[in-house]
């Protein structure tokens, strides 16, 4: 079943939005591409997602159910998380229905922009700095951070590789010439790994 209730989870301070759609993978691309360009209709959301990056946002389905029942189902997940509150979550209105191209209210906009300036304010310089960056690769297209290039790297060490996956490693890095200090790193791992194994008990 395609249709369903969603939820888009801000893992980093477990803040999220509640939704519902006929197609929830359309929706989720949806939400996706707008965020991505910096042109989401929810602007609480989008400050969060350039906040905090794409890493740290998760679609999770909560539910399947028909078309039908949809809106009720939508509605139900609302009141019971209060996802509108503020201190929980992103929805902006109380009521179930698609947001997707819902305007907020003048005095919305001013609350949130008000929101928006006071938490900007509190950040360190260190911090304004990262964000602006993100801000550049987002609109860049440069979706992974360097803490994301970390996680996936971590996350594949010690993984078996076929054939094929080495073979297409290989590829991608044909042509390609490396810097003095990347070739001295090289040198420097396989003289380690060559101490290691002389010194090993075998």
């Amino acid at each position: 079943m395609k249709s369903g209730i969603y939820k888009i989870l801000n893992i980093f301070n477990g803040k999220f939005y509640i939704g519902s759609a006929i197609n929830l993978k359309n929706r989720w691309k949806t939400h996706r591409n707008l965020l991505l360009r910096n042109a989401h209709p929810n602007t609480y959301m989008q400050f969060a997602w350039n906040n905090y990056g794409e890493e740290y946002f998760k679609f999770i389905i909560i539910e399947n159910c028909e078309k039908n029942l949809l809106l009720i189902r939508e509605q139900y997940w609302l009141d019971m998380t209060g996802a509108n509150d503020r201190a929980l979550g992103y929805n902006l209105c109380e009521k179930a229905g698609s947001r997707i191209g819902h305007k907020p209210s003048a005095e919305t906009i001013i609350k949130m922009s008000i929101s928006q300036k006071e938490k900007a304010a509190s950040l360190s310089p260190e911090k304004k700095e990262k964000i602006k960056h993100w801000g550049n690769d987002f609109k860049k297209g440069k979706l992974n951070s360097e803490l994301a290039r970390q996680r996936m790297s971590k996350a594949s060490k010690g993984k078996p590789k076929s054939e094929a996956h080495r073979q297409a490693i290989a590829n991608a890095h044909k042509g390609k010439k490396k810097s003095a200090e990347h070739i001295a790193k090289i040198w420097a791992s396989r003289k380690a790994n060559a101490e290691r194994l002389k010194n090993a008990d075998i």
